[in-house]
């Protein structure tokens, strides 16, 4: 398993990647997660792809300085680890909530799709998901300050 930093919109984005297989196969973790989840399939996916999975702004060795990420974002970074890998064609993997950003790049990642692998799309726990979205803004920036910089934001 090799490790790799994809430099994005003044952020790092944290790549890893295992396989010598002739299909590339890019995989998006769940909410909480990072790119080394993916690598308990390594040995039933080496021969066919290339896995090239990243770690999502916001979790593991990512580096996003920003507040959110969008679509487009992913989409961009998804295109990238194509364009490094020399690829035109690639199939998905996502587990829980990148099973989710998975099926959002769908329309847009269509043309070049061989295969789509969902583990989990809706999570194996949703418990709680739908506080999150109902939080008011003001509360989860205050939130994001807190954990970003613990010692420095006077939100608590």
């Amino acid at each position: 398993m090799h490790s790799f930093y994809i430099d994005y919109n003044n952020a790092r984005i944290h790549c890893l990647r295992f396989g010598q297989g002739t299909h590339l196969l890019v995989a998006l973790h769940g909410f909480g997660d990072r790119a080394r989840l993916f690598a308990i399939l390594e040995k039933a996916l080496v021969k066919r792809y290339t896995v090239v999975a990243f770690d999502l702004p916001f979790h593991g060795q990512t580096e996003w300085p920003h507040q959110t990420f969008t679509k487009q974002d992913t989409l961009a970074i998804v295109h990238k680890i194509m364009e490094r890998e020399g690829k035109s064609r690639l199939s998905l993997m996502g587990y829980s909530f990148g099973a989710r950003l998975t099926q959002a790049m769908l329309p847009d990642l269509l043309p070049v799709l061989d295969k789509l692998y969902l583990l989990a799309p809706d999570g194996l726990q949703t418990k709680g998901m739908s506080t999150a979205v109902r939080t008011p803004v003001w509360v989860r920036k205050a939130l994001f300050y807190t954990l970003k910089i613990p010692n420095g934001s006077s939100a608590c």
